[in-house]
């Protein structure tokens, strides 16, 4: 274990692959009280498990999210490996289950991203060290004191055996035996010094038959004012303790070589406490007792209960703004179109002009602009409607055919310089078909576009499309930078955008909303992809049948 006491600075280790994440977290640290805590930063996941391993840092930060991998299989892999902390857990928003799953695992506390500020934190991690410093303090001297015990009982086994010898023997035994009794007190007294400043809550030592043989801590906690009567009795008998039954039953699995990490509230919810129990093993590895630690974590419990109320609070005011942008998107695409469309008609009346090439290439530029700014809007406002349950699906009767001639046509003018869009058609495609007409137009617009952004000048766009066992399927596939393999299991998840696709435009809303329409047309949605060699996206969509009353 690193030793705190001799560093000058904490030196703190933040496991996060945003570095916008890390610079937030050191404006934090730089804001702390004391200032001497000094922080390092590793986005890399591998990365992460060797630095954690030299054991050269006094706290770490772990994101829960890092890329495909989970903070808390690093929490687990290091604490498998010896390595204590201590670990504190940051999320993106408050997940109780994930809280709980971080603690069992052997994180010292649980943090929310945004509501963190420098006094919660400091003190997060000088508790959190103190924290681990402590068990290993009292888990050094545990094993002291048991080789101790260990060492005097054998004395006193030899000193037995030449009890029969002479008196003489007899009396030097009996003096080995008040010096290993003496020396045992000793090292209880120094147990007892360390659990009696234990903060926030308290210790204790059980045996076998779950009997106390230490109750101590620092904290004047209501059910210690009479902590030495616990000496003695049975873990059976604490009955202020609301979980009692699971909390004897948890205490007896410990016995078997399980460690107990639960909440239980005290006095019918008056207070809450964190338990963590581990067996206590002798010099033959067989488990002689129990250390309970308590925790007193009402306070904490509060704080996250305000957490959650500022969560609600925060979703009313993220549907106030999805609002807004319906609201919006909608009053924007009026004078879009009306750009667009004088736009087209001052391309018309310059067509004799000597500038006419320079000219209709600003045109171009202006129409793809504002094609390109039309789309972010219907994306947005596509997300409003879904999310507030406007969208429905409406299948009706139309053709086929014509539908994908709007929607090239659509598409055509923000292509790229010599994108071309090559259509498969199976036979029997086109035709009357009966689909939500305006979702399916809408999946089309949105991937085609898509195959083109992400492509080059002069590749091709495949579009696909062919009748099958009643299910309408399409395909696009494009020759494009593809998908990095550890993204792609975040494609459709909303706002999001792929490693290699960042400087390129885009809202990270498309594939969200197709996969929403595919879903609501009881359709599924699948692809293929790999990195410079393109990516292709596969739906079937159910024909329906209409109904004549």
């Amino acid at each position: 274990m690193t030793n705190y006491q001799h560093r000058s600075s904490i030196s703190i280790l933040l496991i996060d692959d945003d570095e916008e994440d890390f610079l937030i977290t050191r404006d934090i640290i730089a804001d702390f009280p004391s200032g001497a805590y000094t922080l390092a930063w590793e986005p890399d996941f591998e990365k992460a498990k060797v630095k954690i391993l030299q054991n050269e840092h006094e706290a770490y930060l772990v994101d829960f999210r890092l890329g495909a991998e989970s903070g808390l299989d690093l929490i687990s892999y290091s604490l498998e490996r010896g390595i204590m902390g201590p670990f504190i857990l940051l999320t993106g928003q408050g997940d109780l289950q994930i809280d709980e799953e971080a603690r069992r695992l052997g994180a010292v506390d649980y943090m929310v991203k945004g509501s963190i500020n420098p006094d919660q934190l400091e003190r997060s991690i000088r508790y959190g060290i103190q924290h681990v410093l402590n068990l290993n303090e009292i888990k050094e001297l545990n094993q002291q004191l048991e080789r101790r015990v260990m060492e005097r009982t054998r004395d006193l086994a030899r000193a037995n055996e030449r009890l029969s010898y002479s008196n003489e023997s007899l009396q030097k035994e009996v003096d080995e035996r008040k010096q290993a009794e003496k020396a045992l007190r000793e090292s209880q007294k120094i147990y007892s010094a360390i659990a009696s400043n234990f903060p926030d809550g308290m210790l204790c030592v059980l045996d076998k038959d779950l009997r106390f043989l230490l109750v101590d801590g620092k904290a004047e906690e209501p059910e210690m004012r009479n902590k030495q009567e616990w000496i003695g009795s049975y873990a059976s008998s604490m009955t202020f303790i609301d979980q009692k039954e699971a909390f004897i039953k948890n205490l007896k699995k410990v016995l078997k070589g399980v460690p107990l990490n639960m909440e239980v509230t005290v006095a019918n919810g008056e207070r809450e406490y964190q338990i963590n129990a581990v067996p206590l093993f002798d010099d033959e590895e067989k488990i002689q007792n129990l250390l309970i630690v308590c925790k007193n974590i009402t306070e904490r419990k509060k704080a996250e209960k305000e957490v959650l109320r500022a969560l609600n609070q925060e979703k009313e005011l993220n549907e106030l703004k999805s609002r807004f942008v319906t609201t919006a998107s909608h009053e924007f695409r009026t004078p879009l179109s009306t750009i667009l469309s004088s736009v087209s008609l001052i391309g018309r009346y310059i067509s004799d002009s000597d500038q006419k090439e320079k000219i209709d290439k600003h045109v171009h530029r202006i129409k793809s602009s504002v094609n390109n700014l039309t789309y972010i809007l219907n994306d947005f406002l596509s997300l409003g409607k879904l999310e507030e349950g406007k969208t429905t699906f409406n299948p009706v009767s139309f053709d086929l055919e014509q539908m994908i001639s709007e929607v090239v046509s659509q598409i055509s003018p923000t292509l790229k310089e010599d994108q071309d869009i090559l259509l498969s058609i199976a036979e029997g495609t086109f035709g009357e078909i009966y689909v939500d007409e305006q979702m399916t137009k809408n999946i089309l617009i949105n991937l085609l576009n898509n195959a083109s952004k992400y492509s080059g000048e002069r590749q091709k766009i495949h579009l696909g499309l062919g009748r099958e066992n009643g299910l309408l399927k399409i395909t696009v596939k494009d020759e494009g930078i593809g998908i990095p393999k550890k993204d792609q299991q975040h494609l459709f998840d909303r706002f999001f955008r792929a490693n290699n696709a960042i400087n390129i435009q885009g809202t990270g809303l498309g594939l969200n909303i197709v996969k929403k329409y595919i879903e609501l047309m009881n359709g599924h949605i699948e692809f293929s992809s790999e990195e410079n060699k393109g990516t292709e996206f596969r739906v079937a969509i159910p024909i329906t049948q209409p109904s004549y009353d």
